[in-house]
């Protein structure tokens, strides 16, 4: 008895010792040394480590926050100090006293942005690290601090790397902890991450996710259609078949594919149809006798018609168009597209990368079945929307966004992190993002000619991971468009496939696509 306690005492100072290894490795400035703290302490499972990972969490999120100002900051005098250097030379300046300052300014601020740059994109490392780690714990210990955080921490990032993690520690009382979040939490960023929780317990849960699917936040009814997928076919089937009927757009289209898939059975897509099929073969499904039909053609599409966007169908009714604005999308430009070509000539719009842009907009806003909630964002060297908030489609607003659309000028250079940050609506925010998430679209359609110029964020790493984080409890699908040769292709076919979405290069021509199908999401 003796010996065993004193090896459980040996395990226990191992164990403490580790974590006041991990613990000054936190400490650090530097954010690459916390992050080998935060590895550390994802081996340790204890409560002090869910503590420890709770404050490198809010100081990165913190420290991200501070150098996003410093960096926006910077931003601006580069901007202004580039005009400076312009203007000597167009002035024919160049070469004086005032001039060889400016330009040294100049260096010096861009050297400085990289700098800054640096710093915040590993504190966004350390924000996926945590997330990563809290998904490891086990112990009674450590899922009772998890579950503690996912009930009530103040911080709502914290709170939703918590809530994220309670799908992975299967303890009962994890599942009990989302059942309740889904069921009565007030903040809609938390009901849709919970609801997600559900997948990883199921058929678990399906009760309550088939409530949610009455939420009135769009994000929380995506996320139980998911979950209910995953529900006893008796029970599942009914459920979506219930969904596709009250839903439209892309979470009706999501709840039929579902059913494809759970079935196997190639119906239609329509609701009507697919509530003959049950009704037909409820009776089977119920008793088990239920077998799958042998693979077939799939129905013949044509009764569905959806507004398209370089021949990209729209399937959502609530969608924003972020479209690149910058000089580069001035050059010259020729495309086999009746559509397009005619709204040039009936505004008079140059045949440019733009002009076929805006085309392409005015085309598909004029597509846009009435009451569909859409925004457009137009960024260069920043993001501006045509609306503050989405609109429905109707005769008047139309009008109106043509009419801004038509009008709207080139700015000079590239902000793609302001560009998605615009159109996820940076919900995370801790000043109102509860109230911003709920305007974020279901549907991103993204256009760029290049790579990111400006902006906190420039490389395609930094900005997917960005869009991994926005995107956790929504599940938004975002259809990248690339123009051109300097287009970051990376970055565009790496976030479509990240959000299901498609990734066309007008380089290669254009046909029309078919609406997706959407796979089951991973449990």
């Amino acid at each position: 008895m003796t010996a065993r306690l004193g090896l459980v005492l040996l395990c226990a100072s191992a164990a403490a010792d580790e974590l006041d290894d991990a613990r000054r490795l936190l400490a650090s400035p530097k954010a690459e040394t916390r992050l080998d703290g935060i590895r550390k302490l994802a081996e340790i499972d204890s409560r002090g480590s869910i503590e420890a990972l709770t404050g490198a969490v809010l100081r990165s999120g913190s420290e991200i926050d501070a150098l996003g100002k410093r960096l926006d900051q910077n931003d601006r005098e580069w901007e202004k100090t580039v005009d400076k250097v312009f203007d000597l030379e167009d002035r024919g300046k160049d070469g004086t006293d005032a001039h060889r300052q400016a330009r040294f300014r100049q260096g010096q601020l861009e050297r400085e942005w990289e700098q800054l740059n640096a710093e915040a994109a590993l504190h966004l490392d350390v924000l996926h690290e945590a997330g990563g780690a809290l998904r490891r714990f086990r112990s009674e210990e450590a899922v009772a601090a998890i579950e503690k955080g996912a009930r009530g921490h103040p911080h709502p990032l914290a709170r939703m790397l918590y809530v994220g993690a309670l799908g992975h520690t299967g303890r009962p009382s994890s599942l009990e902890t989302l059942s309740d979040l889904v069921q009565s939490d007030k903040d809609p960023r938390v009901r849709a991450q919970a609801v997600r929780g559900l997948v990883a317990w199921a058929p678990k849960g399906w009760e309550t996710a088939a409530a949610a699917a009455r939420d009135p936040c769009w994000a929380v009814r995506r996320g139980a259609i998911e979950a209910i997928a995953y529900a006893p076919l008796a029970s599942a089937i009914p459920e979506l078949v219930e969904a596709a009927g009250r839903e439209s757009g892309e979470l009706q289209l999501t709840a039929l594919s579902y059913l494809r898939q759970i079935t196997g059975a190639r119906v239609g897509d329509t609701h009507e149809e697919w509530k003959g099929w049950w009704e037909q073969h409820a009776a089977a499904i119920r008793e088990g006798t239920y077998a799958p039909p042998e693979p077939g053609p799939s129905p013949p599409p044509g009764r569905r018609t959806f507004a398209r966007f370089f021949r990209i169908p729209i399937e959502s009714t609530n969608v924003v168009f972020a479209v690149d604005f910058s000089a580069s999308m001035t050059e010259k430009m020729q495309l086999d597209n009746a559509r397009a070509n005619a709204t040039l000539e009936e505004h008079g719009l140059p045949r440019t990368r733009l002009g076929y842009a805006k085309a392409e907009l005015i085309g598909v806003i004029r597509e846009l079945a009435d009451g569909t909630l859409f925004n457009v964002v137009a960024y260069s060297d920043t993001a501006r929307f045509l609306f503050e908030r989405p609109a429905a489609a109707s005769e008047d607003t139309r009008r109106k966004a043509i009419r801004w659309v038509v009008e709207g000028r080139t700015g000079a250079m590239t902000n793609i992190w302001d560009a998605l940050n615009a159109s996820f609506r940076d919900y995370l925010d801790s000043s109102g993002g509860a109230t911003r998430f709920l305007s974020v679209p279901d549907t991103i359609v993204f256009l760029t000619d290049g790579n990111a110029t400006r902006g906190r964020f420039r490389t395609a790493d930094e900005l997917r991971k960005l869009v991994r984080l926005w995107n956790q409890p929504l599940d938004t699908v975002v259809h990248c468009i690339g123009i051109g040769e300097d287009q970051d292709r990376e970055l565009l076919q790496g976030l479509a496939e990240a959000t299901r979405g498609y990734y066309v290069d007008i380089r290669k021509g254009i046909d029309d696509l078919d609406p997706r199908e959407r796979p089951l999401p991973s449990r």
